[in-house]
This record gives C-alpha cells, structure tokens and sequence, in this order.
C-alpha cells in the first residue's frame, strides 16, 4: 500500500465546522504496508522481492516507483485493472496526526485469474531460495486462505523459515509457518482471552503455538516490551525506546528486522532481541519511517551490547545481507544478511526476563 503523508501547520478553526484549518507546506509518499517491510529489510542492508497487488493507477505506479528506488524486485508484484492501490494518505502538523483517509478495496474479491498470476510470481521468487519468507497480512483480501497454505506450503517444502505478521481472529490459515507476531491485542483477540494479564496471554500464546505447529510465536507489548514463547522456554524483552512520536509501522520493522536475524544466523532470541532494539528506534520517528542499518548498530551500541556491533561491522562479508521473501495484502520481499551476531555468554548479559514456559509448572 501507498503512504502519503500532507504536512502543513494549524493556525486557527474553520469557520465552517469545529474543525483546525491545515495550511498545506509540503507532500510526501512512502512504501506502506508489505512495502514497509521491503523498505525496513532494504533498510537493513537485505536483497527484497516483492510479490502483492497494486491497481493500476497513479498511487500504483509511485507505489512501485518508490520500491524501484530501492533496488526491490517488483517482478512478481500484479496490477489489477480497476481496482485503487490501497492508499492511507494522512494529515500532519507539527508531530501530530489529525486526519487520515483510506482509499482502498478490502471487500471485493480477487479474482481466480488474478490470484494465479499472484503465486506464479510467488513460486518464482521461492524457486530462487531466499534465506526467508514474509507474509504481511493487513485484511486486504490478497492473503486468503488458500493462498497463505499454498504460500506456506511451498516455502517450506524448500526449508525456507516463514514469517507471519497476522490478522483477523482465526489464525488456522497461517499453520505451519515458522513464526508469527501478532501485538498482544490481537493475540488476545484470537484466543479469546485478556490482553491485561501476562500469564493468560503466556498461556494463550503457547496453546496457539503447538495448534499451529509454530517453531515460535512472539507478541510485541508495546511500551512492555515484547515476549517470546517457543518450545520448552517463554522470555520477555523490556522496550527500550525513550522516546514515541509515532508507532505506525512498527510492526513492519519488528517482523522485518526478525527476518533479517534469522536469515543472518541468529537464534530465535538473538533476532527478537535486535527486532526490540529496531522498534525502539523507529517509534521515535514521525510517519512510517523504516529502520537504518546505521540507525540499528547505534542503538546496539547505546545498549551497551557492543559485542554485537562489533560482529556486525568488523567484517564486511558479514554484514547484513539478507535474502528474504515477503507477500502481503499488497506486498512482498526477499534478503539475505550475516553470521550470528552474539555469542551465548553476550546474549546472557542483554536485558531478557527468563521464565517457565505454561504447562512447566
């Protein structure tokens, strides 16, 4: 999806309703959605496909303009004729958010013709072996059921890790993938249970992991932090931003820089960990801003884990080149980064709560 961002300042109310006057300064347009994602790995120095829909439109063509601006691969990314590119445009003064409108097509369905043109291009892009797989669901219609379990399916008959970003109630869609990572509130409503209690959403978390045969499942908690259960062990990172301006599109880099840790080596906990130090860093911006490698190795540093950026940056043959496929409700990407970036004493000493995982009472 496209997002176009209309900055402008306030200086008085409409005298026509109660409503701020907005004198426009400047337009801008950004990678949304799946697209964010792309633009997050890109970010982090990865090698992206991107296979989704786009309509074929003006907010289309500048959608799949930017993703050319950044070196992704738009092969297998299908224009739908009559149909808008799902487009969020918001209204900003100062750091403030005071309107947004949607312009999409979530209800209509896509038809059998388009679909398969959408997992020719997929299969393509699985058939080159990308180091991951990311579907990045926002309700749009393009992740239904029968295309996540085609998509799944195929990407691990070729052992390539998936990664999910979920959406709705009924999660069955996405079994078998390697991860999802959804925030506690919808976690909460796909179990039916309350986000306010750790323990039940702990619980929830793991009963869903085993139903959906997940190596691991993590949920982010916002200014809590993210938690993480997978087989055997549950933890939790503390957040570790100081400041939040805007927390539209941190779930982008959350899953993205995840990916980009598992493609580059890293063990479950070391990726969740550097995808806790990403979202910090990205909240503290204004709009969708995707996660810098620069950006990342500074906060590394700032967190005193030194040893990690030390890995990252000594050595430019393994620096973070990674290899990972995305599909979305309107995108998807490839990347392919490094080698482990802690070892298991530096791990020990970041700032993890360990605990029992449900049912090792």
């Amino acid at each position: 999806m496209l997002d176009r961002y209309l900055w402008g300042d306030v200086r008085r109310i409409s005298p026509e309703a109660p409503v701020p006057v907005v004198c426009q300064t400047s337009q801008s347009e950004r990678p949304g959605g799946a697209a964010n994602v792309v633009a997050n790995l890109i970010g982090l120095g990865a090698q992206v496909a991107v296979a989704g829909f786009a309509g074929s439109d003006a907010n289309g063509a500048c959608l799949l303009a930017l993703l050319q601006e950044l070196s992704a691969n738009t092969d297998a990314v299908v224009r739908v004729a009559g149909r808008p590119t799902t487009t969020k445009t918001r209204i900003v003064s100062g750091h403030q958010q005071m309107l947004r409108l949607d312009w999409e097509d979530a209800t209509t369905p896509f038809s059998a013709e388009d679909v398969a043109r959408l997992l020719k291009g997929v299969r393509q892009q699985l058939s080159s072996r990308p180091s991951a797989a990311i579907l990045s669901d926002y309700a749009k219609g393009v992740l239904s059921e029968p295309v996540c379990r085609a998509i799944v399916a195929e990407a691990r008959e070729l052992r390539i890790p998936v990664l999910v970003d979920p959406k709705g109630r009924d999660y069955t869609k996405y079994t078998n993938a390697t991860v999802i990572t959804p925030n506690k509130l919808e976690l909460a409503v796909a179990c039916d249970v309350s986000p306010d209690h750790v323990e039940e959403l702990l619980e929830a978390a793991e009963r869903l992991r085993q139903r959906l045969n997940l190596d691991f499942l993590l949920f982010t908690r916002g200014q809590e932090g993210v938690s993480m259960v997978e087989a055997g062990r549950a933890f939790h990172i503390p957040a570790v931003a100081k400041r939040v301006f805007d927390v539209s599109g941190a779930g982008d880099t959350v899953i993205a820089t995840v990916a980009a840790g598992l493609a580059a080596g890293l063990d479950h906990i070391e990726a969740v960990h550097l995808a806790n130090v990403a979202a910090g860093v990205v909240v503290g911006k204004v709009g969708t801003v995707p996660i810098e490698r620069d950006e990342l190795l500074e906060a590394l540093s700032t967190e005193h884990t030194l040893s990690q950026h030390n890995k990252i940056c000594s050595d430019p043959a393994k620096s973070l080149r990674p290899d990972v496929m995305v599909t979305e409700d309107d995108g998807a990407g490839n990347a392919r980064p490094a080698k482990s970036m802690t070892s298991k004493t530096e791990q020990d000493q970041a700032p993890i709560s360990y605990f029992d995982p449900p049912g090792n009472k």
